[in-house]
C-alpha cells in the first residue's frame, strides 16, 4: 500500500497538494477497438520526477514497474459511466476519463469519487510551479 488510508475526496485532495503519494484504483485501455481492460492502479506523486504512473496488477506475479504518463496532459472527456451501452454492463461506481499523455491516447475507468482527485493530479502535472485546485 502507498500512502496512508483515504479518509475522503477532500482528505486526497489535501495529501495531494501536499505531495504524499497516492494510488488510485484504475482499468486502463490502450487500443479502443479492443473491449478489453486491464486492471491497475494509478500513483499520483506530484513532487515525483513521474508524477503519474500506471501500474498494471497481474494476479500471480501483482503490480508490475509501471508505465509513466507523461505531460503535457490533455483530458478528451470525463465522467460518463464506464462502458455505457456494451455487452458488459462494467460497475456504475466507475466513470471514463480519456486523456492524452505525451500525445498518447489513454482510456481510464477510475472510480466516480476519485475522478475529481485524478483531474486535479492531471491539471497540476501540466503546470508543476501551481499547486493543485
Amino acid at each position: 500500500m502507498i500512502g496512508r488510508p483515504s479518509r475522503g475526496p477532500d482528505d486526497d485532495l489535501d495529501d495531494l497538494r501536499l505531495g504524499r503519494p497516492l494510488l488510485v484504483s484504475a482499468l486502463s485501455r490502450r487500443d479502443r477497438r479492443v473491449m478489453r481492460f486491464q486492471a491497475g492502479c494509478l500513483i499520483l506523486q506530484l513532487d515525483a520526477p513521474r508524477p503519474i504512473i500506471w501500474r498494471r496488477y497481474r494476479v500471480l506475479t501483482g503490480y508490475d514497474s509501471g508505465v509513466p504518463l507523461d505531460p503535457p496532459f490533455e483530458v478528451e472527456e470525463a465522467g460518463r459511466d464506464a462502458w455505457p451501452g456494451t455487452f458488459n454492463p462494467g460497475d456504475p461506481r466507475f466513470c471514463m476519463i480519456v486523456v492524452y499523455a505525451a500525445g498518447r491516447r489513454w482510456d481510464l475507468a477510475v472510480p466516480k469519487v476519485d475522478l475529481q482527485l485524478v483531474r486535479a493530479a492531471l491539471a497540476a502535472a501540466n503546470r508543476p510551479d501551481t499547486p493543485p485546485e
